[in-house]
């Protein structure tokens, strides 16, 4: 996927990069999808600009005056904006953070970059670092995955004694995906200083430089790494990245709350069919275990009608409970108190039914993948054709699904978003479920 994508960019926001191991590269990719897009991108920095830096745009201005500025942005290519040049250092120097909010008047996105790193894959902050202005409503910390297995030292880490200072680590150790981990998590770390209210985002770049079969530092390790760093209640999301190559973005993870509707009451059943035994256990635990099972970071469930009968048979599960008090409203109801229930940074929906026990073994892993590739605002199971549950919704449509009454939950927005949703092909269980005893 895009960068821009990946990052949720949108007119009027304010980027600031930080880290190593692909800032320039991933200013110069994102000003280009976004000018392609028809927005108005200036790129500056809070600290200094190789000048060699500055051939990697199409454009640069010193000091401009204003006219000068907005006569360049008009001209449908990203500009570079520095204060001077001092040529004797072959440096270019930047603004004051407190300045750079005088430049949003000019152009739609501004990117800033608010460190150096000496071209190193991983930096390490010193105390001065990063500078990000208070206006960002991005901080997107930058790391190069091809540093992993190597040791901890100047030709990989810019700073290595700083690094080890704050880890507790001796100079030469292996960096590995653990100890990359604990920088990026760290508070003095490349966020720090980041504005209470900005998106922060963790971009991992490399992915294509990662050895498959590497039981250390490999593939499966990185994207565990990836989920770990996600799980992090400091970020909104982590991207898996191959700035140099297409897409530039091949995962992106984020927070996914699972939400378990189960408030009916079973008219149809003749009885709380959350209670009817499937394998020996009640169907509802069921169905909240196959939702457990799913590489989510949480799991709702939302009882109304016989609460007092069905909460119980979900004791000792590692679930969040909401009530609805309003059930007889329709499973749209259930559905927004499941959404307001959601933990903080939550990326994605994935709704499950509390009725379809027999869920496709890895259903669910597969629709998870597919959401991570795509960033799909819609992701959903289909067999011959035919619609089915579960169904998973980007974050970009839960205000759409806040506003949905009755009984359809969140069907009403396919057809409006139709040929955007990502299908994955299943079997007939994903349109089985009990409405009626003989269902069973």
């Amino acid at each position: 996927m895009q960068l821009s994508r990946a990052l949720r960019v949108a007119s009027g926001d304010v980027l600031t990069f930080t880290g190593a191991g692909g800032k320039t590269t991933a200013l110069r990719l994102l000003a280009a999808e976004l000018t392609a897009a028809g927005l108005r991108v200036l790129i500056t920095t809070t600290t200094r600009f190789g000048l060699q830096q500055l051939g990697d745009f199409p454009a640069h201005l010193v000091a401009p005056p204003p006219a000068h500025l907005s006569r360049a942005l008009s001209r449908g290519q990203p500009v570079v904006v520095v204060r001077e040049i001092d040529s004797q250092q072959g440096k270019a120097i930047g603004f004051a953070p407190d300045t750079i909010a005088d430049f949003r008047s000019y152009a739609d996105v501004l990117l800033v970059e608010g460190d150096g790193s000496q071209q190193r894959p991983v930096k390490a902050p010193a105390p001065h670092e990063p500078v990000i202005p208070a206006v960002s409503t991005h901080v997107v910390c930058c790391a190069g995955l091809w540093a992993l297995g190597h040791p901890l030292q100047a030709d990989t880490v810019h700073r290595p004694q700083i690094m080890a200072q704050l880890l507790g680590l001796s100079p030469g150790s292996p960096l590995t995906p653990a100890v990359l981990a604990r920088l990026l998590q760290h508070p003095a770390g490349p966020a720090r200083g980041a504005p209470p209210a900005a998106r922060r985002y963790l971009l991992l770049n490399g992915l294509d430089q990662v050895p498959a079969g590497d039981a250390v530092s490999g593939l499966s390790t990185v994207r565990r790494l990836a989920a770990r760093l996600a799980a992090h209640p400091a970020f909104d999301a982590v991207c898996l990245a191959q700035l140099q190559h297409q897409p530039p973005v091949v995962a992106r993870y984020g927070k996914i709350s699972a939400i378990v509707l189960a408030a009916g009451a079973s008219t149809r059943f003749g009885s709380p069919k959350q209670l009817a035994l499937w394998r020996g256990q009640p169907m509802l635990r069921q169905g909240v275990m196959q939702a457990l099972a799913a590489d989510v970071n949480e799991v709702i469930v939302v009882l109304g009608a016989h609460f007092s009968q069905t909460a119980p048979i979900l004791q000792g599960l590692p679930v969040k409970i909401v009530y609805q008090p309003h059930w007889e409203q329709g499973q749209s109801a259930s559905m927004r108190a499941g959404l307001r229930a959601c933990m903080p940074l939550t990326q994605a929906a994935f709704f499950f039914l509390g009725d379809q026990p027999t869920l496709p073994p890895g259903l669910t892993s597969r629709m998870i993948t597919r959401y991570r590739q795509s960033m799909a605002p819609i992701v959903a199971p289909r067999h011959q054709g035919r619609r089915g549950n579960p169904v998973l919704f980007d974050q970009s449509l839960f205000s759409a699904l806040q506003n949905v009454r009755g009984d359809q939950g969140g069907r009403a927005l396919f057809a409006r978003f139709a040929d955007e949703i990502a299908w994955v092909e299943a079997g007939p269980e994903i349109l089985m479920d009990v409405d009626y005893p003989q269902d069973m």
